[in-house]
């Protein structure tokens, strides 16, 4: 499963240092993830946040052979009755159901049924490299996520294949949150490869310092810094993988429509709210949409808020989103 996605999985965010008291990190999503606890919890339970990424990765990996979803789009259909785990089979199809939604909310700009045509860029491997034009336009014919039938016991994708990197690390982030405040934690940061999730606050009462990374930037240098608690920041952007043919940048994003990279003057888009999924989701929709469809989607939205930079480095962000931005 490629990160945020995948897609393959997408993020660009970074949480200043500070002091903490439990840290647990590892590898997993095809990622780093790190998972800081303040002020309360144990190691045992940062360990566990840790551990139910490669768990959750078991589910939804869309390239390991023994995932449910491997064996989803192998066989285009797939029964409760023929997997082992029901809650498993429930996480694959709540994750399924939510893309879908994000979908008909997006107008097919975020597409899980990409798998085909993500498949042929191979992006995030050595093998990344221009696809044939007529394999693009053959594999668009099999995208089209308004064919996958989801119900209480059955997944039907109708000719399609689902590739849930652009929604699964936001989906995993808001499990292990829900995990860590049923343990009573107050103060935590997940951060699943960029994907940001503040739980609470530090134990001084103050937020933290979360900052969107200026694109390209080598040296590590943010183009915005927020103050955030209780809120979750996802970022795609087409620095994060990307390839040069005759000179043209080819980045992950790839627009549903084409089957290409999308080229509509964006470099990243953010997105900030209460809801991990929902910012994993509409980071990447959002970028595929462009800056004035986008900006108009998220102002309807309740409690969501983004910040998109241009090719020239221009900052833009949607109403309510300066309650974040700290001094610069």
């Amino acid at each position: 499963m490629a990160a945020a996605v995948f897609i393959s999985i997408c993020g660009c965010s970074r949480v200043t240092p500070s002091s903490t008291k439990y840290i647990a990190q590892g590898y997993a999503l095809n990622t780093y993830v790190k998972v800081t606890l303040y002020g309360s919890g144990s190691d045992e339970i940062a360990g566990r946040a840790v551990d139910m990424c490669s768990e959750y990765e078991h589910i939804f990996s869309r390239t390991d052979e023994n995932s449910m979803l491997y064996k989803l789009n192998e066989a285009g259909r797939l029964t409760r009755k023929e997997t082992a785990d029901d809650k498993d089979f429930d996480e694959l199809a709540a994750l399924v159901r939510s893309g879908i939604e994000y979908g008909k909310l997006t107008d097919g700009a975020l597409d899980i049924t990409i798998e085909p045509v993500s498949s042929l860029w191979k992006f995030g491997t050595d093998e990344a490299a221009l696809p044939d034009a007529g394999q693009i336009t053959g594999a668009l014919a099999k995208v089209d996520y308004s064919k996958v039938k989801v119900t209480d016991d059955s997944i039907e994708l109708n000719g399609t294949r689902l590739d849930l990197g652009a929604t699964a690390k936001g989906y995993i982030a808001g499990k292990i949150c829900d995990y860590l405040k049923k343990e009573g934690i107050t103060g935590a940061i997940v951060d699943l490869g960029g994907n940001i999730s503040c739980i609470g606050v530090k134990p001084d009462g103050t937020g933290f310092t979360v900052g969107i990374k200026k694109p390209f930037d080598d040296e590590g240098q943010m183009a915005l810094t927020l103050d955030m608690s209780d809120m979750n920041i996802v970022t795609s952007g087409v620095y994060e993988r990307y390839f040069y043919d005759n000179d043209k940048l080819y980045h992950h994003i790839l627009n549903p429509a084409t089957g290409y990279p999308c080229d509509n003057g964006l470099l990243s888009v953010t997105i900030i709210s209460a809801d991990a999924a929902q910012c994993d989701a509409l980071s990447t929709g959002c970028f595929v949409l462009g800056m004035d469809k986008a900006r108009k989607l998220i102002e309807e939205l309740d409690g969501v808020y983004a910040v998109f930079i241009d090719d020239n480095y221009n900052i833009y962000y949607t109403k309510g989103t300066e309650q974040f931005i700290k001094e610069q």
